[in-house]
């Protein structure tokens, strides 16, 4: 098994398609195209740009193995958000651009609150 075909099956066990699986690390969907069929190399520092991004063993891709392997399989992924949190990234996102800023600044305005409340409750 190469590393594209474990490539595949990668982003099978997350659940992702190549979009977002690009997106949570900063890259174009049709590189990871290029990478699944075979048009360009998946190097080192792909392979560590998957494990800082999700958690999966570097040497997952050289062995034997089909399943993936990851080294914190508790650790949360980029993309896993709780419904209300996508519910809520779709109402910013259908926001206008006054909206979004006034919503941005009041969510600073809440979370300093809850840092100065924590301090005061030698929290933090």
């Amino acid at each position: 098994m190469n590393r594209a075909d474990k490539l595949k099956i990668l982003l099978e066990k997350l659940s992702l398609n190549q979009s977002r699986f690009a997106a949570a690390m900063g890259m174009a969907q049709n590189s990871i195209s290029s990478l699944i069929n075979e048009r360009a190399p998946i190097s080192e520092k792909f392979i560590r740009l998957v494990q800082h991004t999700y958690n999966v063993d570097p040497s997952w891709w050289d062995d034997d193995e089909s399943a993936p392997r990851f080294l914190n399989p508790d650790a949360p992924r980029p993309d896993a958000l709780t419904a209300q949190e996508r519910k809520l990234l779709d109402n910013y996102r259908s926001l206008d651009t006054h909206r979004k800023s006034e919503l941005y600044n009041y969510s600073e305005y809440l979370r300093g609150n809850k840092l100065a409340q924590d301090k005061s409750e030698g929290k933090g």
